[in-house]
């Protein structure tokens, strides 16, 4: 995930980047069933 998506340069990025990938992971893999 970290070679397909480089560090963000600001928080801003990272913080609209961040929730986005979370929530491809959890609906990918849903903890809650």
């Amino acid at each position: 995930m970290s070679d397909k998506y480089p560090p963000p340069k600001t928080n801003k990025e990272r913080h609209a980047l961040f929730p986005k990938s979370l929530r491809f992971i959890t609906v990918r893999h849903p903890f809650t069933r």
